[in-house]
């Protein structure tokens, strides 16, 4: 008896499709990566309006605590006020550089970037994370 041909995964080196059409598995290997890269897609297409959304409600959110400084400090002509319109500005040139930021190239350096330093963006994912449940914590006491 002859031990039957092992089988090739897509990641194997000698994968191609002439053998995923010999393959009994190839056809449903080929459905899985199509639907997965469609999913892909979605994905990306929906994570980019959420970045856009959070960008613009970020910005707006910005502008109004900038206006609110500047309404509070009008007329005054005291060091304080002077530090408040200063951060005044600071917080709408933030806001203007949120605002005008390519969301899609946001998205890729993140990506980048997570893909070279894993560790230590998941540690900072993880103590903004905890630093959020402590604030929110402490506020509901």
């Amino acid at each position: 008896m002859t031990d039957p041909a092992p089988h090739r995964s897509p990641h194997s080196e000698n994968w191609n499709t002439q053998e995923a059409s010999a393959d009994p598995l190839g056809p449903l290997l080929e459905t899985a990566r199509s639907e997965a890269l469609g999913l892909a897609q979605t994905l990306k297409r929906e994570s980019l309006r959420f970045v856009e959304g959070q960008q613009d409600r970020s910005s707006s959110i910005l502008d109004e605590i900038a206006h609110t400084l500047r309404e509070r400090e009008a007329g005054k002509n005291d060091a304080p006020a002077a530090l408040s319109v200063t951060a005044a500005d600071y917080i709408s040139a933030s806001a203007h550089k949120i605002r005008e930021a390519d969301a899609a190239a946001s998205i890729e350096t993140l990506g980048a970037t997570a893909r070279k330093h894993p560790v230590p963006l998941a540690i900072g994912a993880a103590a903004i994370g905890f630093l959020a449940a402590r604030f929110i914590s402490s506020t509901d006491q």
